[in-house]
């Protein structure tokens, strides 16, 4: 059976283990030190005793009395310590010896009372050991209260320690259970801070890339089914006067004409889709345009009543298979979806205007991918890629419809 079912849980686990191991080691190293500052107290009384006994007898020649009321001064042989002591013991406060613990000067007694002692060196050789029964100075041990009192502390420091764990918790998981449900219900990843904040950054930015690359992807697809379908007409019509008739020098060279610009046309806009380079060129707008008119207006087999106002000279840095993408969608968008049959296309301060009659209600975001009229035979792309073409020529411009005429302006 599983109980850590989530990684604030593991987390929280973490924090708890953390505060009650250190609480535990706290207790254990108050306890300690309060035992040795207990020895310590009584080893520095007796001490104290023991030097007071030592000046006394040096100055008077004779063994006071001790001056703790749970102390006294008894002769030494010089024999073994242990028995000496039992000897003593057994002698004066009638007590049996458990244990004599020579290193810490203590005695243990079978009642459960506690001694020390000090061996003093006199004058003369002589020897005398002072032995306190010290039970009433061991609070550590004998005091319930001071016990009580540890245990409260760990316990309250438990609790503080519980308390810290959860806000501790909250603060350090809450933004990676944020990023991680942002992640599963695919929404956007929330502004946090330090790493975790560069780390959702980072997943922002390879999403965000992820989307743009499949986004170019479709964008692809649906731009070569947009943009053949106008030299295969062209091809199409090709061979079906060539089921009626040989095919003359004129049909070949068209042939070959669109069999260059499918192949062109894929290659920009898989370009395109990749956002690679394109390579820039002066080209002159004139011929770029009149082969266009001529290449659109035989594939949709219709006549345009042009009015073009485009000097010959004037010319402009583009990709060449870029600029006849983009004039043969506005000029396509002239033919399929125009009121009529007219056509301008003039430039007029730094402007290269497309014009045409149109009184069809246009939907706000015309630009969009897949958005049409209503009456719009198309699949809603034409337009949609031209804004791409200009943006990826860095060209600016603007779409309107106003007094019956649907204008594309395309600043030079």
């Amino acid at each position: 059976m599983t109980v850590i079912k989530s990684m604030r849980q593991q987390v929280l686990l973490l924090f708890m283990g953390y505060a009650v191991g250190m609480g535990l080691l706290y207790l254990a190293l108050t306890t300690i030190i309060a035992y040795v500052v207990e020895d310590h107290m009584i080893y520095s009384l007796l001490k104290i005793e023991a030097s007071y006994v030592q000046e006394h007898h040096k100055s008077t020649g004779k063994l006071p009395e001790s001056r703790l009321s749970f102390g006294s001064i008894h002769p030494s042989s010089g024999l073994d310590v242990a028995a000496e002591l039992e000897q003593v013991l057994k002698n004066n406060f009638g007590k049996a010896i458990v244990e004599v613990a020579a290193d810490d000067n203590e005695i243990f007694t079978s009642d459960d009372e506690h001694y020390h002692y000090q061996l003093i060196q006199l004058e003369g050789g002589q020897q005398v050991y002072l032995i306190a029964e010290v039970s009433a100075l061991l609070v550590v041990s004998k005091s319930p209260v001071l016990l009580q009192l540890f245990l409260a502390g760990f316990v309250i420091t438990l609790l503080l320690a519980f308390l810290l764990a959860l806000k501790m918790t909250s603060k350090t998981v809450k933004p990676v259970l944020q990023l991680a449900g942002a992640v599963k219900e695919k929404q956007p990843l929330p502004s946090l801070q330090y790493e975790l904040g560069y780390l959702s950054q980072t997943l922002s930015e390879a999403f965000e890339e992820k989307a743009r690359a499949l986004q170019r992807e479709r964008d692809f697809s649906s731009d070569v089914s947009h943009e053949l379908r106008t030299p295969l007409t062209v091809l199409s019509n090709t061979l079906t006067l060539a089921e009626r008739r040989p095919l003359t020098e004129s049909d070949i060279q068209q042939l070959r004409h669109i069999d260059q610009q499918m192949q062109q046309t894929v290659d920009t806009l898989l370009a395109l889709a990749r956002q690679e380079s394109l390579h820039e060129e002066s080209i002159y707008l004139a011929p770029v345009l009149e082969q266009t008119l001529m290449d659109c207006s035989l594939a949709a087999n219709k006549e345009l009543d042009l009015n073009m106002a485009v000097p010959e000279r004037l010319a402009i840095n583009a990709n060449s298979s870029l600029l006849a993408l983009l004039f043969t969608n506005l000029i396509n968008n002239a033919l399929y979806h125009g009121d009529s049959n007219q056509l301008s296309i003039i430039v007029d301060d730094g402007m290269l205007i497309f014009q045409n009659q149109s009184n069809k209600a246009m939907p706000a975001n015309l630009l969009d991918i897949g958005v049409k009229g209503d009456d719009s035979p198309g699949i809603g792309q034409g337009l949609y890629l031209v804004a791409r073409i200009l943006e990826a020529m860095k060209m600016t411009y603007q779409i309107q419809q106003a007094d019956g005429l649907f204008s594309v302006k395309i600043s030079l």
